[in-house]
Parts: structure tokens; C-alpha cells; sequence
């Protein structure tokens, strides 16, 4: 407000924003579980 930027302009746009990381990182964690998967797919494969 000092310097004449208005920040209650940007509460509007702070739910999209919680949303966007949220999915963020549900989207992370379940490339984590995925990865992990195929990792240990691939460990059984070389070992039969």
C-alpha cells in the first residue's frame, strides 16, 4: 500500500492458488507411489 499496490486485489486469486498446490502435490505423491511400483516391478523381473 506503500508504494500504492494494492494487495487486497490478490485475495481473489488465493483460492485458485491453494487448489493449484494442493493438486500439486497430490499429483506428486502419486507419481512417488508409481515410481516405486515400477522400480520394484523392474527388481522382480531381473530377479525370476
Amino acid at each position: 500500500m506503500h508504494h500504492g499496490f494494492a494487495i487486497d486485489n490478490l485475495k481473489q486469486f488465493w483460492t485458485d492458488s491453494q487448489a493449484l498446490i494442493l493438486m500439486g502435490a497430490v499429483v506428486y505423491i502419486i507419481a512417488t507411489i508409481f515410481k516405486k511400483g515400477v522400480d520394484i516391478q523392474n527388481e522382480n523381473d531381473l530377479t525370476v
